[in-house]
């Protein structure tokens, strides 16, 4: 009849799997352009933790962790990770998951297409254009004064085209600039090819000379004259210079920026002159009036002397007649004259 003291245990009964289970991956972002991502977790009550991709099979359990570093399945488009959490007693709650979008494949290199490149323009804001790229959503511009960009400009925009302000291109010079593409990932394409542009905003000018007669000089025959542009024009024609007291002949463009005529006086006082805006430069810039080249145009005599001037005009005097006899007198009904 004898009783031993008593002995005990205790053993804690949970049979409630973790709640308020969470799962984030890279923060909430909608594209990767990288498998390997973090992920955020949370969870009540849980001591461990596993993951599967997609519809893959679960991992080993790990110790359970508000961070985890991820690798996604290397596959392009949507993908989804799993995470399933337990207690210690071993209840193993639902899984929750999340999805990104893998993108790791970069847009297309833009293709540049205005300002063509190695051109001028009179336009202190031109707008710098090329084509779409595939899979682009903004665009990076790199813009400099120098050809090895070595303080480039970067512009961003969402279009495939950038109109540059006054702050950027006001001075008259040549400019550089090429584009690369972006898309939601943060993937880059390479960098296009570089194009260049010139602004030029000052008008081109006109000379006219020639070797034959001075500007103000004595000439007795056609002259050639030489027209100089200050810049090289491509649409100067024989219709863009006024000859008064003169016709002109054998118009001919002998480069980009010298041209020669003859000139043939018709009267004494010829004259010559290329009017405003009368023709362009490459970057669209109207011209200023040229200089008026006058002289003075002596005929030549058969004698090859020059000709003396036509004799004046001068109106004919004659002699008024005189009445030298009596003055004549009536005689009768009739006048008659008594000499």
């Amino acid at each position: 009849g004898n009783a031993a003291s008593a002995v005990n245990d205790t053993i804690v009964l949970d049979s409630v799997a973790p709640t308020s289970n969470a799962i984030s991956i890279a923060g909430g972002a909608i594209y990767t352009s990288s498998t390997s991502v973090t992920l955020s977790l949370a969870s009540t009550g849980a001591s461990q933790m596993r993951f599967r991709n997609d519809g893959g099979s679960y991992g080993n359990w790990v110790t359970y962790a508000t961070s985890y570093s991820h690798t996604l399945a290397n596959t392009q488009g949507t993908r989804t990770v799993s995470v399933q959490f337990r207690d210690t007693a071993g209840n193993a709650a639902s899984a929750v998951n999340d999805t990104i979008v893998l993108d790791s494949v970069a847009p297309g290199v833009p293709s540049l297409a205005s300002p063509a490149d190695g051109s001028s323009t009179n336009d202190t804001t031109p707008t710098l254009d090329w084509s779409d790229s595939s899979g682009a959503t903004s665009y990076q511009v790199m813009y400099d004064d120098n050809s090895g960009f070595s303080s480039p400009l970067i512009l961003n925009t969402y279009n495939a085209y950038y109109t540059l302000t006054s702050m950027y291109s006001s001075t008259a010079g040549t400019y550089y600039w090429k584009v690369r593409a972006g898309d939601e990932s943060g993937n880059w394409s390479a960098l296009s090819s570089a194009f260049s542009f010139t602004i030029d905003a000052t008008p081109p000018t006109m000379t006219l000379t020639s070797s034959a007669v001075a500007d103000g000089g004595t000439h007795n025959a056609a002259v050639t004259m030489t027209f100089t542009s200050s810049e090289a024009t491509s649409n100067f024609v024989a219709g863009d210079v006024t000859a008064i007291n003169a016709s002109i002949s054998n118009f001919t463009a002998v480069n980009s920026t010298a041209y020669t005529a003859t000139i043939t006086p018709s009267r004494s006082s010829p004259s010559v002159v290329v009017g405003y805006n009368k023709f362009t430069d490459g970057a669209g810039n109207n011209n200023t009036i040229s200089n008026t080249y006058n002289w003075t145009h002596a005929r030549v005599s058969r004698t090859g002397r020059p000709s003396a001037p036509p004799p004046t005009r001068r109106p004919l005097r004659l002699p008024v007649p005189q009445w030298r006899g009596p003055v004549p007198q009536w005689r009768g009904e009739l006048l008659q004259r008594v000499f």
